[in-house]
């Protein structure tokens, strides 16, 4: 898992500016040397540069440092401080270039080993990064900001228990340390322990209530428990503090998305998209509401925006792939399946999503091959057993599909379509009152299902239960939508038929 691009706190620190006093230089003002002569050569520079590194004024800060190295090419502080601002204006390799500068010239900069790990670390290459703190705890044993940092980078590597050691380190020497509680409860929920997860975010909110990314990260928590309300709640709190927070914006809207409020995602993702316009995920998943609400055309556009800005993104191609097929292109969607297993070829859904387009074409040997991998990848995968079991059907093996379509509802026992389809292969077999057992079972889940209504009343009529026949075709009627017209006249005559 990468923590660095899902919310895991780097710091990077900025050197203390000292407030130099100096006594009055009695010049006559057309003979003033340069102020660098008169105010401590290049340390007035660095230390504006710091200052505007603390108020955000990145720009201004390089060129007061820029001033700063022309007067001393040596001066490790400044390329430390520099480095400190190309890293918050997200420009890497910039910030290790500074960094390797400052390190020439002072091998023992504590602060510049655990910086450049930043950089390393934001790069992805966690084993550098790893190196540098260590030298950087090394020469000073009592640096949090390093512990907290160097689990950072462990918990990318999944190497969850090397972190928390180095968080307990960090919380030790600094029990009011935020970043470290707030990476602690990262640790914790990317292992997927919520419930311990949780206080250690609670604790960073307590010690700064401004941390935008705390209630970021709890409001993920929440979702993953399925409290979704709670973390609307915080994700509107972190915008509240941060209404610039893409990502935020982003898991609001999949909340809403979880809550099958799409048009509110709809907007949240827009949001997200207005301030971070190559947010891949966010038209990623913005799409899916479009696929929610059937607007095809308008999650294909997003995924094609999704693809262009990361051509290797392995959903995307995958849900674009499920939308042609929802448009019955199939010709287009085998191979946006293909291109998505290529990329990852563990990737369970793809192959059960072009198993769905196989059989869709009648070719079901492809498909079953394809639902085998997935089962195998992905042993309790509900869809998959599914598809395998509506291929079955399809085929006439009905006693295989009702086993898959058992093994689905074992995985998942509110799916409704499996209960369903299960009754239909049971009608097949002419075993009708099992059928009707699965057509209750839908109905008691969803109870406004017309067709399983439609479905039960043929099954009663065929043992001879009358009045509950009559009752399943009136509520068919009831909850039938008027484009199934045609149906409810039948249902309607059966009704007259039945009650002579």
């Amino acid at each position: 898992m990468d923590m660095f691009k899902k919310g895991f706190l780097l710091t990077s620190a900025v050197l203390p500016c000292l407030l130099i006093g100096c006594a009055p230089v009695l010049t006559p003002p057309q003979e003033q040397p340069p102020l660098e002569r008169i105010i401590g050569d290049a340390k007035v520079y660095r230390e504006r540069g710091a200052a505007y590194i603390s108020t955000g004024e990145y720009d201004k800060a390089i060129s007061n440092l820029d001033k700063a190295l022309q007067i001393n090419p040596k001066y490790a502080e400044a390329y430390s401080n520099r480095a400190d601002a190309y890293l918050r204006m997200g420009q890497n390799a910039r910030a290790i270039s500074d960094l390797n500068a400052a390190l020439q010239i002072n091998p023992r900069h504590a602060q510049a080993y655990s910086n450049r790990a930043t950089a390393y670390l934001r790069e992805g290459q966690y084993e550098q990064g790893i190196s540098d703190l260590n030298n950087a705890l090394a020469i000073n044993p009592r640096y949090a900001e390093a512990y907290s940092n160097r689990a950072a980078a462990y918990a990318s590597l999944g190497r969850y228990e090397e972190a928390l050691s180095d968080l307990d380190k960090a919380l030790e020497l600094n029990p009011t340390y935020a970043n470290a509680n707030f990476n602690r409860g990262f640790v914790y929920i990317a292992m997927g322990n919520y419930e311990q997860g949780i206080p250690h975010l609670n604790k960073a909110l307590e010690i700064n209530p401004w941390y935008a990314e705390a209630y970021n990260e709890r409001a993920r928590a929440y979702a993953s428990m399925g409290d979704y309300d709670g973390a609307i709640s915080d994700y509107t709190k972190a915008l509240e503090i941060n209404p610039r927070y893409a990502e935020a914006y982003s898991n609001r809207a999949a909340a809403y998305l979880d809550k099958d409020l799409y048009n509110h995602a709809i907007l949240d993702y827009g949001m997200a998209l207005e301030i971070n316009p190559r947010f891949a995920r966010a038209y990623d998943e913005r799409a899916e509401a479009y696929l929610n609400k059937r607007e095809y055309d308008k999650a294909l556009s997003d995924l094609i925006k999704a693809l262009e800005i990361n051509p290797r993104y392995a959903k995307a191609y995958y849900k674009r792939g499920f939308v042609y097929a929802a448009k019955g292109e199939y010709d287009r969607a085998i191979p946006d399946y293909n291109k998505a297993l290529e990329i990852n070829p563990d990737y369970a859904e793809a192959y059960s999503g072009r198993a769905a387009a196989y059989s869709t074409i009648g070719e079901y040997g492809a498909a079953l091959a394809d639902l085998n991998k997935a089962l195998e990848i992905k042993p309790r995968f509900a869809k998959a057993y599914f598809n395998r079991g509506y291929v079955h059907a399809a085929t006439g093996q009905y006693d295989d599909a009702i086993l898959d379509f058992g093994s689905a509802l074992d995985v998942d026992p509110r799916y409704v379509p499996a209960y369903h389809d299960r009754a239909s292969a049971y009608v097949n077999k002419g075993e009708y009152e099992q059928a009707i057992i699965d057509y209750d079972k839908v109905l008691e889940i969803s109870p406004k299902n017309a067709l399983a209504y439609f479905n039960k009343a043929r099954a009663c009529e065929a043992v001879g239960r009358i009045p509950e026949a009559v009752a399943a075709y009136r509520g068919f009627i009831e909850h039938a939508p008027p484009q199934q017209a045609p149906y409810i006249q039948h249902a309607r005559k059966r009704i007259a038929i039945l009650e002579k």
